[in-house]
């Protein structure tokens, strides 16, 4: 998002946490990950070392000092802790939602959603955006007034996704079969992502080449030693790379995986990245029809969708599009309507032009 608003002519500040000072390492690690020069400022915050790096409220504290050496017209934040710190700090502010939970607890969850809707009926907040359509009716009947809810899902960058290569060329160069299937799972490796699924289907298809690509690092080598100890011989773990790098896996594939299980936390109201991004790299992609999934894909059209934790299901459309993969559109179809309603910069144009043309 801040490369989107910096490339429409914004002046952008990104302010993040780091264990360095200089800016300029920050904007390093950002080019690594990405693959070019970051077009945005750079803040980086520090954490206090009697805190871990996760902890909200070092990261409370990091932030109140940043703020104060910032002059911005709008501030865009995802925390409802920090929300009240920049709408203290003067800022006329964004509210991005990701999540119908705000903590585990109940009693905490409560008091934390009953002061988040209350600050967002502040003048200076300007716009509420969730991330799905289910997300925001959920904020929606907790108080938040319509006028200021904005349905938002998630982005790509679409053009960052060449699939004009010569694939056969790009799988020599990432060591992959040039003539062999090859169904990929990019994207976090924790438990309740489901990645026994994808074993299950390596075992049902032994004559497809199953590439997984994610971390963190723990969780890949405890699954290649779960992969060694069942004998799989047609499962690749690559593990964390950077995510321009992922890219190319994803533009080297037949078929993307995009799979969760409903123990995912977050899963009935989030818009995952990782969909976007499959849609961009127009391969044909099978998954899990979860409800804000069926928001952006249709089953048939632009992707193959079983339900939510049916395998047999899941196995069935993987069956169909290994069939099909020569003179399948569902790829195609799915990367352009990613470039028609969900590239970065027109999510970001979409929230400036939502803007009053004169702040509070």
């Amino acid at each position: 998002m801040c490369w989107a608003f910096a490339e429409l002519g914004h002046d952008t500040t990104l302010l993040i946490p780091s264990q360095w000072n200089a800016s300029s390492r920050v904007s390093a690690r950002i080019e690594k990950e990405l693959g070019a020069v970051p077009p945005y400022r750079v803040v980086p915050y520090q954490l206090p070392i009697w805190y871990k790096a996760s902890s909200l409220a070092a990261a409370y504290f990091g932030v109140s000092t940043a703020l104060r050496q910032i002059d911005a017209d709008i501030c865009i934040l995802r925390d409802p802790l920090l929300l009240n710190l920049a709408l203290r700090a003067g800022f006329c502010t964004v509210f991005e939602s990701h999540k119908a939970h705000l903590h585990r607890n109940p009693l905490l969850n409560r008091i934390l959603c009953r002061g988040l809707v209350r600050a967002c009926r502040k003048a200076a907040v300007l716009r509420f955006i969730s991330i799905s359509q289910r997300l925001s009716d959920v904020w929606i009947e907790r108080g938040v007034p319509p006028r200021k809810a904005m349905t938002l899902h998630d982005g790509v960058d679409c053009g960052s996704y060449d699939v004009d290569v010569d694939v056969p060329q790009l799988r020599r160069r990432l060591r992959l079969p040039s003539g062999r299937q090859i169904v990929t799972y990019a994207g976090s490796l924790y438990r309740d992502r489901g990645l026994d699924t994808v074993l299950r289907l390596a075992v049902q298809f032994p004559s497809v080449l199953f590439v997984i690509v994610g971390g963190p690092d723990e969780r890949a080598t405890h699954l290649s030693h779960q992969v060694a100890r069942e004998g799989l011989m047609n499962v690749i773990l690559v593990g964390r790379i950077p995510h321009v790098e992922v890219r190319q896996y994803l533009v080297a594939s037949d078929i993307l995986l995009m799979i969760w299980s409903s123990q995912v936390s977050t899963i009935q109201h989030c818009s995952p990245l990782k969909m976007f991004e499959y849609m961009a790299a127009g391969r044909t992609i099978v998954g899990h029809s979860f409800p804000t999934i069926r928001e952006v894909l249709t089953d048939g059209k632009n992707a193959l969708l079983a339900a939510p934790d049916d395998f047999e299901g899941l196995a069935r459309k993987l069956s169909e599009a290994l069939r099909h993969t020569s003179n399948s559109d569902l790829g195609k179809n799915a990367r352009m309507l990613a470039f028609e309603k969900y590239d970065w910069r027109q999510r970001a144009q979409a929230i400036l032009t939502s803007l009053p043309s004169e702040l509070p």
